[in-house]
C-alpha cells in the first residue's frame, strides 16, 4: 500500500544500518564458536538477518540485542548441524581424545570425520533441544555457564542441569559407544 512505503523504506535503511554494524560480528561468532569456514558463516549469516529482520519485532528490549542477535545465529547454525548439510566440524580434535593424534592413515581419518558425524547426529537427536543447546555451548562452543546462560535466556543453573543430563545421554548412545571402542 502507498501509506506504508515510507514506513517500509525506514524499516530497510534502519536495518540496513544494523547489517553493516552487526554483520562482522555475527561472522567471527560463528566462525570461532562453531569452528567454520568464513563461507559457511557468512551463509548462517545471512540467514540470521534475514530471520532477524523478519522477526524484529519479538525483540522486547533493543539493550539485548546482540544477545538476541547470537541467539538467532546459534539456532541457525544448530539447524544446519540438525540437518546434517554442512560438513563443518563443531568439535576440536581434543574433544574426540580417543583417536590418536599421530596417525593419519585413511582409515583413522574416516573413522575420525565418522566419530565427529555420529556426535552431531547424537546432539540432534537428543530428546530434549535444551540438553542439545547446553551441550553445543559448554562442550563444543566451550563457553562459560554465564555467557551460555545468557545467550540461551535461561539461569546458569538451568544450563548446568541441562548440559549434565545431555552429556549423560550421550553416554548411554550406544553407537558413540560403539565408535568409541573402536576408535581406541
Amino acid at each position: 500500500t502507498k501509506n506504508n512505503s515510507p514506513l517500509l523504506f525506514n524499516k530497510l535503511k534502519a536495518f540496513s544500518k544494523i547489517y553493516s554494524r552487526y554483520h562482522p560480528m555475527v561472522v567471527h561468532f560463528v566462525m570461532g564458536k562453531f569452528f567454520m569456514q568464513q563461507c559457511d558463516a557468512e551463509d548462517i549469516a545471512q540467514e540470521t538477518f534475514a530471520l532477524a529482520f523478519e522477526k524484529i519485532h519479538t525483540l522486547k528490549n533493543v539493550k539485548f540485542f546482540k544477545t538476541w542477535l547470537h541467539r538467532i545465529a546459534i539456532n541457525q547454525t544448530n539447524n544446519k548441524f540438525r540437518g546434517l548439510q554442512s560438513q563443518q566440524v563443531a568439535l576440536t580434535d581434543d574433544l574426540v581424545r580417543p583417536l590418536s593424534s599421530n596417525e593419519h592413515s585413511p582409515e583413522v581419518t574416516v573413522m575420525h570425520s565418522e566419530l565427529i558425524e555420529e556426535v552431531h547426529a547424537a546432539i540432534a537427536s537428543m530428546r530434549v533441544e535444551g540438553f542439545a543447546d547446553a551441550v553445543r555451548a559448554i562442550d563444543l562452543q566451550e563457553m562459560k555457564y554465564d555467557d551460555a546462560a545468557s545467550i540461551l535466556s535461561i539461569p546458569s543453573g538451568t544450563v548446568k542441569t541441562r548440559r549434565m543430563r545431555g552429556v549423560e545421554e550421550l553416554r548411554t548412545s550406544k553407537r558413540l559407544r560403539e565408535l568409541f571402542e573402536q576408535s581406541c
